[in-house]
This record gives C-alpha cells, structure tokens and sequence, in this order.
C-alpha cells in the first residue's frame, strides 16, 4: 500500500466522528470530536501548514520516534476550537465512535462507573 502523503492535510469535515466517554471529559473539550490517525511526525507537518488557521497546539516535543496517535479536534463548532495529537492509546481512553447505540445495545461504561461497581 502506498503511504499517501496528503495525509495530514487532510479537511476536518473529512475526519470521523468520536464521543468522549467520560462526562468530565466531554464537559471540558466537547462531547464529541472529530479524529483521524495520523503520526506525530505527520502532525508536526500539518502544524508547519495550519497552525494559525486552525488554532492547533504545538506538536510533541519528541520527535526522534515515530508514534501512531491521532489528530483531535475539541471544542467543535466554539470559538475555542482546537486541534491536537495525542497517542492511540490515550485517545482510546477518552473516546469511541459515535455511532448510535441499537437497539437492546446498553451504553459502554466508564472509568468512574467501573470503579464504582468494584471492577
């Protein structure tokens, strides 16, 4: 497969669509963002490009390895609108795909509902 270096460039409204599953966390950067994976590397290319124009924090200071992660955009749609990256790992703590639940489906739970129950 050929590495498309476009990549990070690409528009937001081309991105997917992810919830915060925390409430504390949606409470602070939006119940939903827009993310698509993109290496640190690739984020420090699109910060050079964009990071004026779409209010982007400064890329990882570490920049010697190459680290999948993703491209964040948080408070969407708010004058505070911003992007950033962070690690795969984390962002699959904060965030699952908005889709809807279906029917019969309960909600996944989070951190707090989990120490809660004793788990």
């Amino acid at each position: 497969m050929e590495h498309d270096f476009n990549r990070p460039f690409r528009e937001q409204s081309t991105m997917e669509t992810f919830r915060a599953i925390d409430k504390r966390d949606a409470r602070r950067f939006g119940a939903k963002v827009k993310a698509m994976e993109i290496t640190n590397r690739e984020y420090a290319q699109r910060y050079s490009r964009f990071a004026e124009m779409n209010n982007m924090r400064n890329p990882p200071s570490s920049s010697i390895h190459i680290m999948m992660g993703r491209l964040v955009v948080r408070r969407l749609g708010t004058s505070a609108q911003y992007e950033t990256w962070m690690p795969s790992d984390v962002f699959e703590e904060l965030y699952e795909p908005d889709k809807p639940l279906s029917q019969g489906t309960k909600a996944k739970p989070n951190k707090m509902d989990e120490k809660a129950a004793g788990s």
